[in-house]
Order: C-alpha cells, then sequence, then structure tokens
C-alpha cells in the first residue's frame, strides 16, 4: 500500500456538526444522520452514477430496526439497488476500519470507489429493559386469557419495568472506558490539574479554529425537522481552568481525578470520505483531498493496557511504514480523556515501557506538542465514537493542506482494547 502507481486516494469528505447527544439532533436516527452527511459529500463531487462500487459504515450503537446503516444510505440516496452496503462495528476505531477495507478492496481489484462512514445518534440508542420484563412480555403476547395475561406479568416487581441507564463497558472487565481512565491516571500519577489543563487546550485550539472558520469547509449541515444544523455544538469557548476544576469525580469522588471536563462528552454525529484509486479519481477529474499511506491495527489485553492501544499500534505500524515517524509534521491522537492521551504521550517515548510491552528496542519518540492536536480534539470537538476516525483523516488531510505539510499521523484506541494507527499525506 502506498506505492506511487497505486496509492489509495481521500477524494473528499464531510461531516455533521457534533452535538452532544439528546440536543438538537433528538428525533434523528443514525440513518437520518448518515444519509445526511453521505448527500452532502455525493452533492459536493458531482459524483457520476454507476461510479461508486459499494458503501461502507460503521456504528457503535447501530438502531434495532435497522442495523445495516451501509446499505440502507444507498437505497435512501437511490445510489443504485446494485450497489451493496455494509456496517462494521469496532468502537471508537471504527470508520478508520471502513477506509482500511475499502483500499483492500480497491488494491485487490474488487473496487474502484468506496463511500466509507461513521454514524452515532446515541440520542436514539437502544434502550436496554430487564430480561424479567422481556420474557414477560413475550408470554404476555402469546397469552389468550385475561387470566393467562395476568399471570404473564405477576411476577414482575414494579422497578422491572424501568430501562437501563444507558452505558458503555468493556464485557470483559466490566469497567466503563472513564473507570480505565481513572486507574491509567493512578498507574501513572497524571494529576487532576495536567488533565484539565489539557483539556482547556483542546477547548482552546478547537475555539481558535473555530473562529477561523476552518471547520466550515468539512460541515454538512443537518435539517430536523425545519431546523438546519451548522455549528459543533460541543467546544466550550468560554470554559477555564477554574470551571473544570470545580467539576466532581465522575467515578471516584474522593481521591479521582477523571471528571466530564477532561473527558469527551456523550455525542451524536456522522462522518464519510470517498475512497478510490488515484489514477481513477484523477481520470475522473478530482483533486484528492490527500492518500493513505500506511496502516496498522492491534489488541492487547482488556486486563493489562485497556487504553493503550494507539501506543501498540503506531509501533507496529513504524516497522513497516516506509516514511519514519521522525518525517510526521501532524499528530492526530484521539482524545477519549486526558488522561488516555497524557499516559499514550508518556509511552510513545517511554523507554521502560518499550521494554516491558514492546518488545524492546527504541521508543517510538516523543510526541512534539506543536504538532498535536492543533486544532484540537475529541474532548472539545466530541466523539460520536463510530464517525470520530473520517473527522479525523479529513481534517488532518485538510490541516496538511492548509499549513502546506505533508504528513500526518493518526492514531486511536477502542474498546476491546484495540488500536489503528494510520499514516496520510498530501502532495
Amino acid at each position: 500500500m502506498g506505492t506511487v502507481q497505486q496509492r489509495i486516494a481521500v477524494v473528499d469528505g464531510y461531516r455533521t456538526p457534533f452535538l452532544e447527544s439528546f440536543d438538537e439532533y433528538s428525533g434523528l436516527s443514525a440513518i437520518d444522520l448518515a444519509q445526511q452527511v453521505v448527500a452532502k459529500l455525493v452533492q459536493a463531487t458531482d459524483l457520476p452514477p454507476g461510479v461508486v462500487d459499494e458503501v461502507i459504515f460503521s456504528c457503535g450503537a447501530p438502531p434495532v430496526i435497522a442495523p445495516n446503516i451501509g446499505r440502507e444510505v444507498v437505497l435512501r440516496l437511490g445510489l443504485g439497488t446494485s450497489i451493496p452496503g455494509y456496517t462494521l462495528n469496532q468502537a471508537c476505531i471504527s470508520s478508520f476500519q471502513t477506509v482500511i477495507n475499502a483500499a483492500q478492496q480497491i488494491l485487490a481489484g474488487k473496487a474502484r470507489a468506496v463511500i466509507c462512514g461513521g454514524v452515532e445518534a446515541l440520542s436514539m440508542a437502544p434502550v436496554p429493559f430487564p430480561s424479567k420484563l422481556i420474557t414477560a412480555l413475550h408470554e404476555l403476547s402469546k397469552s389468550g386469557t385475561r387470566l393467562r395475561k395476568f399471570h404473564s406479568l405477576r411476577h414482575l416487581d414494579p422497578r422491572d419495568f424501568f430501562p437501563k441507564p444507558l452505558q458503555f463497558l468493556e464485557p470483559s472487565t466490566g469497567l466503563s472506558l472513564g473507570e480505565h481512565a481513572e486507574n491509567l491516571a493512578k498507574e501513572y500519577s497524571i494529576s487532576r490539574k495536567a488533565q484539565d489543563e489539557f483539556a482547556f487546550r483542546s477547548h482552546s485550539l478547537a475555539g481558535a479554529a473555530l473562529r477561523e472558520g476552518r471547520f466550515a469547509e468539512e460541515l454538512a449541515p443537518v435539517y430536523n425537522g425545519e431546523t438546519m444544523i451548522t455549528v459543533d455544538g460541543c467546544i466550550r469557548l468560554d470554559t477555564d481552568l477554574e470551571q473544570l476544576a470545580r467539576l466532581t469525580p465522575l467515578h471516584d469522588p474522593t481521591f479521582g481525578t477523571v471528571t466530564s471536563g477532561n473527558s469527551t462528552p456523550l455525542t451524536d454525529g456522522a462522518s464519510a470520505v470517498l475512497v478510490m484509486r488515484e489514477d481513477h479519481a484523477k481520470a475522473l477529474g478530482y483533486r484528492p483531498l490527500g492518500y493513505l499511506v500506511d496502516h496498522a491495527t492491534i489488541a492487547s489485553d482488556p486486563d493489562v493496557q485497556p487504553l493503550l492501544g494507539p501506543v501498540f499500534a503506531t509501533r507496529k505500524l513504524f516497522e513497516t511504514c516506509t516514511v519514519p515517524y521522525s518525517s510526521m509534521d501532524l499528530i492526530d491522537l484521539h482524545e477519549a480523556s486526558a488522561a488516555a492521551v497524557l499516559a499514550v504521550q508518556h509511552c510513545f517515548d517511554s523507554k521502560t515501557f518499550s521494554d516491558e510491552h514492546l518488545g524492546g528496542g527504541t521508543p517510538i519518540g516523543e510526541i512534539d506538542p506543536e504538532k498535536l492536536n492543533t486544532y484540537g480534539g475529541s474532548i472539545a470537538l466530541g466523539h460520536p465514537y463510530a464517525a470520530t476516525g473520517c473527522r479525523m483523516i479529513l481534517r488532518s488531510l485538510r490541516e496538511l493542506r492548509r499549513t502546506s505539510l505533508h504528513y500526518a499521523l493518526l492514531t486511536s484506541g477502542a474498546a476491546g482494547a484495540m488500536g489503528t494507527s494510520l499514516v496520510v499525506e498530501t502532495d
């Protein structure tokens, strides 16, 4: 991958505004958001009929009624009934994986153009009810007489009628990623002050990019009824360190340091990119945003290193990548929480971590703060799980072009102790 003759081109890409869940996107499904962002991509690229071979989408909490969002987007937009679409789920690295899958299909000669993306509508996420209630309702539906119907419900407690709170736990550990972040902060002695300062940095940089209009070029407006939404809703332009310091820890009220202010919020949003082989894109008259150079995906033991996937994935990536880490002009590191980012920064340049967990050798290297998340990150922008990867790809490529730079490293961890790293480039 990444040879001059067969580079994988990211032709163009867009995302919806990212909003906190249960806000202005309430009532819009994941399919609604995905449809609107892909419609913008198709319109902006003036995509000729018959060019797209496949649509690959991703979603961390897909709708129960229509979980195959990729195919539903094809049908809703009338892209062609013969175009296949599918939907995958690799949590926070999901839309990275859609692009990787597309690249592999294209290089294998199985496709020439693929629409990739990710979406979350956590405002409409399936809400679990107690299993006792589900069983009772199933029995009720089969009961013929009123007496039989009454017997179907007789074992239920009033509490069984209430849904369970929306939680995203690691099945293998029983802990949330926030709880794992708290443990990581303790393990690496990451202070509350350091986490709050990093969160403030994220909001400050994102705020500056917002005021300069840098996000406008990538945003697809979303219509919710008669309301048109055009601006991100998670960036806190007025936040300061004093406000962040007053927030209560989420997981350990006494000794905790992870708060809602130094973590990314529950977010709704969608993103999409058009991927082609370079020669095909240029034959159609496109000037691609940039190109995929190489990638690596890893998995580790969730009981040991659940949030350090970016370290393992980046080490694996640069074992084979033709472009060295020292040539990276920008680094986009997904900000699930400030604790996770600061731990990853430490481990990138730690000989001890390299010796104990990466098989020895020279550490990856220092993360230059001047190159890191120069327009903010997920703490400020929000994190619609499956949409974040494509958001990182399209933003990094636009930043490279804006600043006349060349290479960017994109990296993210994911639930299940996974991680993906990519190198992208512009001409």
